[in-house]
């Protein structure tokens, strides 16, 4: 068990309510994590009214809340705003002395932002909740800082004699407010019966002065009404004078239809006593009725017929019933500038006109418009107008109505994903393109986590098999895009028939295609992979992700050929000769084939065939001869040989290859024309976990990678056996980076710290990278400082927690041993967990990871800085240049991680102290600096 300092530990009293609100605890002597560490352990200790918590019921730890990039109104992270994430131990965290250990997963620290939530105790079945505390902290892309609101709820009686107390303090008050309520209600009651005793005086008054109607007065009124109305009953038209009405009626119905007469004269002179119908004065077009005065009316314009064609022209319609057309100044187009919320119509040496209502407007020299629709940061939406009574234009809001006489010239549309303008003319945002998202350069792709990526070869669709909660995802820059549930990749026609075929994302609307390498891009898409249909027997996918053709592995399916490398190590492919050296010198390499086994002889290399201008040859084995040779792509495979691997050089000057079994490269990189990051650079390139985007990551193959990719410094992470062997891997959990020897997902969480040396050999570290890096071995510390004095290369080792003083003698020990004293630097998180290498080795390299940019960390630093070691500045590059500069201003060496983009690279090397730059191997950092 890990001793832990008692000051360093998180104290918690369940029951005590002299706490502060808001207090803050150093976590870095016991606790740190980065964005997706898994089971990183966080230590507590729970008191009860100050005494040892005895965790009676099955009591547990908990912790669960909310993550999100975003606070809400409250400043806090809440479901609306964020993502729920919890989790619940079990007996196995209680350490005792009433303190617990929770390993958290890596599902806790999702992504950077803030975490807010509770932890506590409770029963594994959620039945019984002793306390819990409110807790929130910022995850950054290294450690988080936690704070804790010590507060806590109250235990299930003590909540009951908190309730109690606080009725009885509240029973006076209570009875008073009813008091109040029954006098009002009284009140109210007595009002009503005085306004029913007025009433009833009233109608006393009425009857004694006869006001009110008596029975035999009604029955008379009721009895003179009938006989009204039988009167008027009587007086309606027979049914002999609705048929003559009628009659008469046809006899002078002229069908409706106008009747045409010359002029307004000749109307009344003919029918000076008027006439039925209508009648249309040819001279003019009006209509005429003889009205109920007795004199004919004109009725205006006659319009009963279809409007001619060709009579509407251009002007007769309104201005802004016409779509405006818009001629730029000879300075471009009109540019809106973000920062300002201003339209500038770039009509500085020239002007720019607008076509409308047939008629010309000239844009005054110049024009800037100010939006102040913008001004309000909820609204994304505004219109541009033209003004033809002021002769001016303006912004006004999305659902203001235009005026008569007002023209909208485009809408502009603000959002987090982009600008978007619909209009007359074509615009730019910030001199750029509008309509189009911003999308960095450096795009990586992450699988889902349970099913790799699917090609089929009939449809050429490719299927994401993105899952619901573990989906694949698309990183664009800082941003990460889910891919949807179910998402497939759909051919376009091109691509149906096409030999190399584009695999691309669209960031608007989550959708994905496959595209023929000659068609362009779709707006708004990203390429994640290209594939090459007729490569081999299978399409190649070039992506640097796992992937299965018609849902099998196509690596692990080639021929059914594998080989089991010699201790001498894994096949050496020659670049300069196109040979492949089995490395069979001091031990035997072995292949498998169709379940036997073929001992392969020693000092056997295939040479290359000597087309060297060729891309791509294969290599072959016949089991019955035991011969070895290698054929051009287009040569035929002769019966009773097989294939054992295959290389490409691709237009990047990448070698690829095709085997079930690791090759390493001489005499080039992986990317063969990769530029050297010098070991004494200035600026020094350093390899995060080696070269992890291809190999697995702190492995031999990662290491070997990133020394082949030209860098001569390796990051690493350090965590221990049961039987203390120091191993190279950053979890404190294995199942991230390993699989059970038949490639299957390992079941429940084991801990590194749970297994002797010896049972390593019982999981795969390599698989999870495909067949290509099967049987990869866990790399322990002493195997890394071997390799790394081979290489020479320098080595920068990460404390995961505080070590005890025997764990870091054996890191002492090791290092000694094998004369790299010079060649290596410690760094944590928990700067004080270096103390005791420190002590060890004074003249030693620490590099002290994160921290707050203010004078207490200076002090910090100062306090460790020794005339004789030397102190670097590990920092997060999310850092603002400022905030670097304030460290290059004290004189320490600056580190920063972990980048993976040139435009960061360029950001900080201006600052004459940075002395390191950290990547995953997405970018060469030498090659970024020179950009």
């Amino acid at each position: 068990m890990i001793e832990i300092p008692e000051a360093s530990i998180i104290t918690l009293d369940t029951y005590k309510r002299d706490l502060h609100v808001g207090e803050a605890f150093d976590l870095s002597e016991n606790f740190n994590g980065r964005v997706g560490d898994e089971q990183v352990p966080l230590v507590v200790k729970f008191l009860e009214r100050g005494k040892t918590q005895q965790f009676e019921d099955g009591l547990v730890p908990f912790i669960s809340g909310f993550v999100g990039d975003r606070l809400d109104d409250n400043n806090v992270v809440n479901a609306d705003t964020g993502v729920g994430v919890s989790y619940t131990g079990s007996k196995e965290d209680i350490m005792g002395m009433g303190m617990v250990k929770m390993n958290l997963p890596g599902t806790m620290f999702p992504q950077e932002g803030w975490f807010y939530g509770f932890l506590g105790l409770e029963t594994p079945d959620h039945s019984k909740r002793v306390s819990t505390f409110n807790v929130w902290f910022h995850v950054y892309n290294g450690n988080p800082d936690m704070f804790v609101n010590k507060e806590p709820f109250r235990t299930e009686l003590q909540k009951l004699i908190d309730s109690f107390t606080t009725d009885i303090a509240n029973t006076k008050n209570n009875a008073l407010a009813v008091i109040a309520e029954y006098r009002q209600k009284f009140q109210a009651v007595a009002d009503d019966a005085t306004w029913m005793i007025s009433q009833l005086d009233i109608i006393e008054a009425k009857i004694k002065s006869n006001d009110i109607a008596t029975n035999s007065q009604l029955k008379q009124a009721i009895n003179d009404i009938n006989t009204s109305l039988m009167s008027e009953i009587n007086q309606r038209p027979k049914n002999s004078d609705v048929v003559d009405m009628i009659e008469r009626g046809f006899t002078n119905f002229d069908g409706g239809n106008p009747h045409a007469i010359d002029d307004e004269a000749t109307l009344k002179k003919t029918y000076p006593s008027g006439h039925d119908g209508v009648f249309i004065a040819i001279d003019t077009g009006h209509m005429w009725m003889w009205g109920p005065q007795g004199a004919w009316i004109d009725g205006g314009p006659y319009q009963s017929t279809v409007i001619k064609d060709q009579s509407v022209d251009i002007t007769k319609l309104a201005g802004n019933a016409q779509a405006p057309i818009f001629i730029p100044s000879k300075d471009g187009i009109p540019n809106y500038d973000s920062a300002t919320n201003t339209f500038d119509f770039r009509c500085n040496t020239d002007s720019a006109y607008f076509m409308m209502n047939n008629k010309v407007i000239q844009v005054p020299q110049p024009l800037v418009v100010k939006n102040s629709v913008f001004a309000n940061p909820v609204t994304t939406s505004a219109k541009l107008i033209y003004d033809a009574d002021s002769g001016s234009f303006s912004f006004i809001g999305w659902t203001e109505k235009l005026g008569i006489n007002q023209t909208m010239i485009g809408g502009l549309r603000r959002s987090n994903k982009g600008w978007f303008w619909s209009g007359s003319m074509d615009i730019t945002v910030d001199g750029k393109e509008v309509n189009q998202y911003i999308i960095p350069s450096n795009i990586l792709f992450s699988i889902s986590s349970k099913v790799a990526p699917d090609f089929n070869t009939d449809t050429r669709e490719f299927n994401f098999n993105s899952q619901n909660h573990t989906t694949a995802t698309v990183f664009v820059g800082d941003r990460a895009v889910p891919v949807p549930e179910g998402t497939i990749a759909t051919p376009t026609e091109e691509a149906l028939t096409g030999n190399t075929l584009r695999l691309v994302f669209n960031l608007a609307d989550y959708s994905a295609k496959v595209i023929n390498w000659t068609e362009e891009t779709p707006p708004y898409c990203v390429a994640l992979a290209t594939i090459l249909m007729n490569y081999s027997d299978h399409p190649l996918i070039i992506g640097g992700f796992p992937y299965t053709i018609n849902g099998a592995d196509p690596d692990a399916e080639k021929n059914k050929v594998e080989l089991t490398p010699s201790k001498d190590g894994a096949p050496i492919y020659n670049v300069s000769d196109r040979s492949l050296d089995l490395n069979c010198y001091t031990d035997s390499a072995y292949i498998i084939y169709n379940g036997k086994s073929y001992k392969i002889p020693r000092q056997t290399i295939i040479e290359g065939n000597g087309d060297l201008k060729a891309s791509s040859i294969k290599y072959i084995f016949n089991p019955k001869s035991m011969e070895f040779k290698s054929l051009g792509w287009n040569e035929s495979v002769e019966l009773g040989w097989v294939v054992i691997a295959s290389a490409r050089l691709t237009v990047g000057n990448e070698v690829l290859f095709s085997a079930n079994f690791p090759i390493t490269v001489k005499g080039a990189s992986f990317k063969s024309r990769a530029t050297d990051n010098p070991l004494n650079a200035k600026i020094k390139g350093i390899n995060h976990r080696g070269f992890n985007t291809v190999a697995p990551e702190e492995s031999r193959s990662a290491y070997l990678l990133s020394k082949q990719n030209g860098y001569h410094h390796w990051e690493g992470d350090i965590n221990w056996t049961k039987d203390n062997v120091p191993m190279m891997i950053h979890d404190l959990a294995i199942n991230r980076t390993a699989r059970n020897l038949d490639g299957s997902q390992i079941s429940g969480t084991v801990n590194l710290t749970d297994l002797n040396y010896a049972d390593l050999a019982k999981y795969d570290f390599g698989i999870v990278k495909g067949d290509r890096y099967k049987g990869e071995p866990l790399l322990s510390f002493e195997e890394l400082v071997k390799l790394a004095r081979y290489n020479d290369t320098f080595l920068h080792i990460e404390f995961k927690y505080a070590f005890t003083d025997e764990q870091v003698q054996i890191l002492h020990n090791i290092i000694k041993k094998y004369n790299m004293l010079d060649r290596i630097g410690w760094q944590a998180f928990g700067w004080d967990n270096l103390k005791p290498m420190m002590a060890l080795e004074p003249n030693g390299q620490y590099e002290l990871l994160g921290g707050d940019i203010n004078d207490d960390y200076f002090n910090k630093m100062d306090a460790l800085k020794t005339d004789n070691n030397t102190i670097i500045a590990s920092q997060d590059a999310s850092r603002s240049v400022v905030d670097i500069q304030k460290i290059a201003d004290k004189g320490y060496p600056i580190y920063l991680w972990t980048v993976d983009d040139g435009d960061t690279v360029r950001k900080f090397r201006n600052i004459g102290m940075v002395e390191g730059i950290m990547t995953n191997g997405a970018i060469n950092v030498a090659d970024e600096l020179t950009k």
